[in-house]
């Protein structure tokens, strides 16, 4: 009867302890998640800046439908419409991962 009495308890402390940990760990993953996510934002953001630095530095912007530049993660390409002596520049980055849902845009004008 006491071995019985002990092994429920002992159940009983094994639940309460899972059913206490499990929100902590819930929360760590939120927390993770979180985390690679900003890591990921912060690393787009970084390429949209390099991408356009890049085409306010070139002397002849090609007036192209589409440029687009290859990386293992984005897809980065720009839409330029030349329009007289300006050309109208939109810049996306996309995040190729399915888990991440990350698109950054931006337009300028630049003069030719």
């Amino acid at each position: 009867m006491k071995a019985s009495f002990a092994l429920l308890l002992t159940v009983f402390i094994i639940a309460l302890f899972s059913l206490m940990l499990m929100p902590i760990s819930s929360n760590h993953t939120f927390s993770s998640n979180n985390t690679t996510q900003e890591y990921l934002y912060t690393q787009a953001s970084l390429h949209k800046d390099f991408f356009k630095d890049l085409l306010l530095t070139m002397e002849e912007v090609p007036c192209s439908n589409k440029l687009e530049l290859e990386h293992p993660t984005f897809k980065m390409y720009a839409q330029i419409q030349c329009i007289q002596t300006h050309a109208l520049i939109d810049i996306f980055v996309e995040d190729k991962t399915d888990s991440f849902h990350i698109r950054l845009h931006e337009r300028f004008i630049k003069k030719h």
